[in-house]
């Protein structure tokens, strides 16, 4: 674990005692409840801190001194691949590593191809996530989505055929706000095409569509959510490369897209 630039001191409970102006570095400099402060080289020793005035030594909490921090307060509780990165999710943020040539990682660093990073990023402003999900094809590029407990969904990376659902075909290199979605209780993407199911029971998709991927009967990519016409009982939903399927209540599955290799099931 390496130190970060900036953190920021608070004492435990917060306002008991109201201040923390006994909290000290070695120069003297008092520091006032939850104040920012910056931190050395030298690590927690380098701080110094003392108590003062005799008062009773108080759990004082470092908030954002170890880079790592992020992934050791909260375990992550799903992880998903897409081409060339990996992302791991908790239930309150995103981390992801390795290449970001699409910006796919959504971490506003920039578009870098290689070497890949194999540094923990964390996606910023995310929060209440519920899902995250990954697609793309090397060669042609990666996207990212994540889905927040609001039922609301965000995606970044590439978008060439519109799979970031954000009305053009434009990269995003930090999460973009799917619009006109609301309720929406899972996601899938895969190679250039996104899904999502919808709390009563619809699927809308979006993104390349050359080989009917979307389920809207055509061959045309579309750039914002689009519904899957017909299909008012999903349960689930997952996306494969060129084709989609749905889980219905009644236990049936419904498959559209490619289907060279007899993907679809219909025999």
């Amino acid at each position: 674990m390496s130190p970060v630039g900036s953190g920021y001191l608070r004492p435990f409970p917060l306002g008991t005692p109201p201040s923390a102006t006994f909290l000290n570095y070695t120069s003297g400099i008092g520091i006032t409840n939850a104040g920012a402060l910056t931190l050395g080289a030298f690590g927690l020793d380098g701080l110094g801190l003392r108590n003062f005035g005799g008062s009773a030594h108080y759990v004082v909490d470092v908030l954002g001194y170890f880079s790592t921090s992020a992934a050791v307060q909260d375990r992550a509780q799903s992880i998903v691949a897409g081409a060339g990165f990996a992302c791991a999710a908790t239930s309150a943020r995103v981390l992801c590593w390795g290449t970001n040539g699409s910006g796919q990682r959504g971490d506003g660093i920039g578009v870098t191809v290689f070497p890949a990073d194999p540094a923990l990023r964390q996606v910023p402003g995310i929060s209440s996530l519920v899902q995250v999900a990954a697609g793309g094809h090397a060669g042609v590029g990666a996207h990212m989505c994540v889905l927040r407990a609001i039922g609301q969904m965000a995606c970044t990376g590439a978008n060439a055929a519109g799979q970031l659902g954000v009305g053009d075909t434009s990269a995003r290199t930090a999460p973009t706000a799917v619009p006109g979605l609301a309720g929406v209780v899972q996601i899938s993407a895969n190679d250039r095409h996104t899904c999502v199911l919808i709390s009563d029971g619809t699927v809308r998709c979006w993104g390349r569509n050359a080989e009917g991927q979307l389920g809207t009967g055509d061959a045309t990519d579309r750039s914002s959510p689009t519904a899957v016409p017909g299909l008012t009982d999903a349960v689930q939903i997952t996306t494969g490369e060129a084709h989609s399927c749905a889980l219905r209540r009644d236990g049936t599955v419904r498959c559209w897209g490619r289907n060279a290799q007899g993907q679809l099931g219909d025999g």
